[in-house]
């Protein structure tokens, strides 16, 4: 799948704050520039279908914030992959990100966000879904059954591997996390209250979260013990590969500090 001259084109659905970002950091490792296509923002998306059928043809990677369906705008064959995250999780990982950014009000409680709708309710199901699904939950399953793999995030480095021996990866895929706040709130410190309004609001996410589980573990307890013996090596090496970027962000962070 990382050849250049592969006809098939593979494309990362994106779903925000599900580790989608380092992610899409590994999968820069495994195809050119030149064969990658970036779909986050208006103007690049508006200029995709612009682009003509032999344009795009020359794309093998499409990264992006999008709902599934976008497969119908390429020419030739496609797959998907994508990674899906516990659904409270997310949301709280979502109000740090965009309280982060200065999108809400800095004094806005989660509570407050959850309830007026800015935390994305079941944007997992209604990514997966695609447009005008009369049944979310159900579409976004059986699009899900349609992924070439969909990871899981609080299993991301599982997930990873799986990716490279499904996509015959030839480089070895480490990584630094990406896009990680060290002045967030965590579920922790959250009372029960809070958690359940979460809930509440992510009801067919928390399902399809429950789906996409239970899918993921059946696919790793089919694996040979080499594999999870390539994991726990994996971890060991992209622990020493990630070190000095933790460090020098460390030391970036501790020097804004006193400045």
């Amino acid at each position: 799948m990382n050849n250049p001259t592969d006809p098939t084109t593979l494309i990362f659905l994106h779903i925000p704050k599900t580790a989608g970002t380092t992610l899409r950091s590994i999968l820069r490792q495994q195809y050119p520039p030149e064969v990658t296509y970036n779909y986050y923002h208006d103007p690049e998306k508006a200029a995709f279908h612009e682009l003509t059928a032999s344009q795009k043809q020359r794309y093998r990677l499409l990264c992006g914030h999008m709902n599934y369906g976008i497969h119908q705008h390429l020419p030739g064959d496609s797959r998907y992959i994508t990674i899906l995250r516990d659904p409270v999780a997310r949301v709280i990982s979502y109000y740090n990100h965009v309280r982060r950014r200065g999108d809400i009000e800095q004094g806005l409680p989660l509570t407050q966000f959850v309830e007026q709708g800015l935390g994305k309710d079941n944007r997992q199901t209604l990514s997966l879904a695609g447009d005008g699904a009369d049944d979310p939950l159900q579409t976004a399953k059986d699009h899900l059954d349609a992924c070439a793999l969909a990871g899981i995030t609080e299993r991301f480095d599982e997930s990873i591997i799986l990716l490279k021996h499904l996509l015959g990866w030839r480089r070895s895929p480490y990584y630094v996390k990406k896009l990680v706040s060290s002045k967030s709130i965590s579920r922790a410190t959250l009372p029960e209250d809070t958690l359940h309004l979460i809930e509440a609001h992510n009801q067919h996410d928390i399902a399809l979260y429950a789906y996409a589980n239970q899918k993921f573990s059946a696919h790793l307890a089919a694996q040979e013990p080499a594999f999870h013996r390539e994991v726990k090596a994996f971890q060991r090496w992209n622990h020493v590969y990630s070190t000095p970027y933790k460090t020098g962000r460390y030391v970036i962070r501790k020097l804004r500090n006193r400045l």
